[in-house]
């Protein structure tokens, strides 16, 4: 029914004035009125109104503009109750009419029903019109005294996806105008979308995107024939309110599916709830808008179904997704050198002592990365000499720890002292997926290790010792890790927690922290390490689902990328991306632990004995001067020219200008000439500084370089990673 306004009009004088416009008719929206402005206008003489209306409340219908004005009361005409032809001659009659969907026919077909009362005239004509999107579609007469009205499929096609109704009036057939036009209730035909926006964070769970059909899925043909399915096709679409953001080539996804971008739909499943599981990518990178907010939608294909023609065609409307940034940059924990331990939240110490120690533990998948130390440089600091990686099922284990050992030659009659070569290995443990990737890199001086979470390492190889880096993702966010690499939550003040308790040891910036309680839960003792084949229970599986993007790409139609891994690491991909960087060979043929058919030949376990004697050895607490002769503060100026004018020194001092991370890295590079007077762990200040830089680098966006790339004579800006830090960063851990 369309809205008329009551009262008077305003005069010139009076400007801008609000009004009520008020619908009239009969059923659920009588008496509504609203609030409209209206004002009076004059230009070249001419008088006339403006008005400012806001959409219609409540019920489908529209404003009507015109000089006619309402019957009398009483009355009603052709004109929906307005002049002209307002006549007293029409049935008063109440139809209450009802909507409902049903199927009928041989073969079945999809119908709606509109039932409504009336008298038992023999001279009533009904007159019901079918309504989608306040646009009649259909008319239907019926003049036998019917009080059904059937809306049969083919019709019922022009309405699929909008709310229909079906209104209904009735006249005497002897002439004379219509009665009243009631309205049935809404009824949506097609697919609603249940969640009209899915909200994910990065560090999130997986959630749903949930369609219900309102209208059964029939077929032309029995099951027995050809089985009544409806595929559903997704595609992730872009919004362009930012720049795509490019890796390796590729656009880096927002969002992933943990199934194809294809489902298949039965009958009874079109009954039900219609779900599509996605999860925000673990893209490492701060994002967004300044909220650290991303928006895109999820779209569907048009159906397409020859054997269930009431659907094909139809389009599914478009779902928002809002995706949360949680990366924070800079959250790399290390343990270098002698070695100086940085934690995820970037607190700084320092432990001098032998024994195996959990580093980095997941809280909830079976993710534990555990080093071996041994006192090294004439016994006076410790260093890391070996590391077990437990990812899953499958243990990688790399070990420098086992010295040297006595071999007699046969051909002099000499027992000769050599030292055992780098020990690398791969224990199975169980089922592995393929989520977990090793690489080695610069002719074994490098190993990578990549987590099914997305989250990394990196160890590199330096003589006697090892430098461990590791990276986290979001899923290591908010309080999941624990160890000495801390609890990752944002605040390093708790990053002292002991194992298995809620007591935390207040750590000072650099402090020197051997034998407290915090680093003693996390000593291992003999039998309880990974190496020895120990592996804890874990209360969750790693996530070895196939996640998948899907594209529409104009060129080539819907293409679907599907990755074994839910993170996408840009800061990964340029790491094994780069020239003389391989998969670890013997992982294909690592062997199973307590397996009879293990051969001592390929795998020497020499390279792999640890000696267990952790007793406390006698080291005196470092002092100025250093052993060399430095001073404090010249070991200090030698340490800030090394780190600030290395290759990396002015780029990085930018970048971490917000962070402890240049003064930390300098006060690391001090403490190490004063215990050892070796001046050339300079090297590795450099390299934990490089490090802590590359991750502020890819994760913060502002970064990348933007390019305008033209495809078709269409330029879009994208953001690509930025390669310069191979060029500039890492060239230097190559020299």
């Amino acid at each position: 029914m369309p809205p008329v306004l009551p009262g008077t009009l305003p005069s010139l004088t009076e400007g801008e004035v609000i009004r009520q416009a008020c619908r009239i008719g009969v059923g659920d929206c009588e008496g509504n009125c609203w609030d409209i402005k209206v004002q009076s206008c004059v230009r070249d003489g001419e008088s006339y109104y403006v008005y400012l209306l806001p959409p219609t409340p409540g019920c489908p219908e529209a404003y009507c503009a015109g000089t006619e004005v309402s019957c009398p009361a009483g009355q009603s005409s052709e004109n929906y109750g307005f002049t002209p032809g307002c006549t007293a001659n029409f049935p008063k009659i109440t139809t209450n009419p009802q909507l409902t969907n049903s199927t009928m026919g041989q073969p079945l077909e999809v119908v709606m029903l509109c039932d409504f009362d009336r008298p038992p005239w023999d001279n009533l004509t009904m007159e019901v019109n079918w309504v989608a999107g306040n646009e009649i579609f259909h008319q239907t007469s019926l003049y036998n005294g019917e009080q059904q009205a059937v809306l049969r499929q083919t019709e019922l096609r022009q309405g699929m996806g909008k709310t229909i109704t079906c209104q209904v009036r009735g006249r005497f057939k002897g002439g004379g105008a219509p009665g009243a036009t009631e309205v049935s209730n809404g009824f949506f035909v097609g697919i609603k979308i249940l969640t009209e926006i899915v909200e994910l964070d990065e560090n999130g769970d997986e959630k749903y995107i949930q369609l219900q059909p309102t209208l059964p899925l029939l077929c032309r043909f029995p099951e027995s024939i050809i089985p009544c399915t409806m595929s559903v096709q997704v595609e992730f679409k872009d919004v362009d309110y930012s720049a795509d953001r490019k890796c390796q080539g590729n656009t880096v996804p927002d969002v992933q599916s943990s199934q194809n971008c294809v489902r298949d739909f039965t009958t009874d499943d079109w009954n039900g709830i219609l779900e599509f599981p996605v999860k925000a990518t673990r893209d490492f990178q701060i994002d967004g808008r300044s909220d650290g907010l991303r928006y895109l939608k999820v779209g569907f294909r048009p159906l397409s179904s020859v054997i269930a023609p009431l659907w094909d065609g139809y389009q599914v409307e478009d779902v928002d997704v809002l995706t949360k940034n949680e990366d924070i940059g800079g959250t790399v924990c290390s343990s270098t050198g002698d070695p100086h331990y940085r934690t995820f939240d970037g607190k700084r110490f320092h432990v001098y002592r032998p024994g195996t120690f959990v580093l980095y533990r997941h809280r909830a998948l079976p993710i534990e990365v555990q080093t071996r130390m041994k006192m090294c440089h004439a016994g006076n600091v410790a260093c890391n000499c070996g590391v077990a990686i437990r990812s899953g099922n499958e243990v990688f284990i790399v070990n420098k720890c086992s010295g040297s050992r006595n071999t007699f030659q046969w051909h002099t009659g000499n027992i000769v002292q050599y030292e055992l070569p780098l020990g690398v290995r791969v224990d199975h443990h169980g089922p592995v997926g393929e989520d977990t990737r090793l690489y080695i890199a610069n002719g074994g001086g490098q190993y990578l290790v990549y987590f099914p979470t997305g989250s990394w390492m990196k160890i590199d190889v330096r003589g006697y010792y090892l430098n461990i880096y590791i990276y986290a993702s979001t899923d290591d966010f908010m309080d999941k890790t624990e160890g000495l690499c801390g609890t990752f939550d944002g605040d390093k003040e708790n990053d002292g927690l002991h194992k298995g308790t809620t007591a935390t040891d207040t750590i000072a910036d650099g402090a020197v922290i051997t034998y407290t309680a915090f680093v003693n839960s996390w000593k291992l003792q003999e039998g309880r390490t990974l190496v020895e084949g120990l592996l804890p229970p874990a209360p969750l599986p790693l996530d070895e689902r196939l996640y998948c993007t899907c594209k529409d790409d104009p060129g080539i139609g819907q293409t679907v990328v599907c990755d074994s891994t839910l993170a996408y690491n840009c800061r990964w991909k340029d790491e094994v991306g780069q020239a003389g960087v391989n998969p670890v060979a013997d992982r294909q043929h690592a062997r199973k632990r307590r397996s009879t058919s293990y051969n001592d030949e390929v795998y020497d376990d020499d390279m792999f004995a640890f000696d267990f004697d952790d007793s406390p050895p006698i080291v005196p607490p470092p002092s100025w001067p250093a052993p060399n002769g430095m001073t404090e503060a010249e070991a200090r100026a030698y340490c800030e020219d090394a780190v600030l004018n290395s290759p990396a020194g002015a780029l990085c001092s930018a970048a971490m200008a917000d962070s402890s991370d240049m003064e930390g890295t300098v006060e690391g590079c001090v403490a190490d000439i004063q215990a050892t007077g070796d001046t050339s762990w300079a090297e590795v200040a450099v390299t934990t500084m490089e490090e802590s830089c590359s991750d502020i680098l890819y994760k913060n966006t502002t970064f990348w370089t933007f390019n305008n790339e033209t495809n078709n004579g269409t330029t879009n800006g994208t953001l690509a990673a930025p390669s310069f830090f191979f060029e500039t960063v890492s060239m230097s851990q190559q020299l």
